[in-house]
């Protein structure tokens, strides 16, 4: 078999120089990020007792001021009183008889002498 016959390249065209963009700021350089700190564990907050309702206290209302008592000054001691002596028994007077009725006295007529 005969070889096939070969197709010469094209000629290669050198790329155009690239001219660098004047507009282009370069980026400034990145600060590392600080390392970061672990959070502490958090505990949970303990359960809250409800207060219970205050009731307020009554007004108070001022005892009056005291008035000292008077000095007592002690009785005298008792004298005991001496003992009765039973009166005497009576004796029933006696029936009293009724006097007998007065006759008048005629009256004396002088006689002449």
């Amino acid at each position: 078999d005969p070889a096939p016959t070969l197709i010469p390249a094209p000629t290669l065209i050198p790329a155009p120089t690239l001219i660098p963009d004047p507009t282009l700021i370069p980026a400034p350089k990145l600060i590392p990020a600080p390392t970061l700190i672990p959070a502490p564990t958090l505990i949970p907050a303990p359960t809250l007792i409800p207060v219970p309702t205050v009731i307020p206290a009554p007004t108070l209302i001022p005892t009056p001021t005291l008035i000292p008592a008077p000095t007592l000054i002690p009785a005298p001691t008792l004298i005991p009183a001496p003992t009765l002596i039973p009166a005497p028994t009576l004796i029933p007077a006696p029936t009293l008889i009724p006097a007998p009725t007065l006759i008048p006295v005629p009256t004396l007529i002088p006689v002449p002498t």
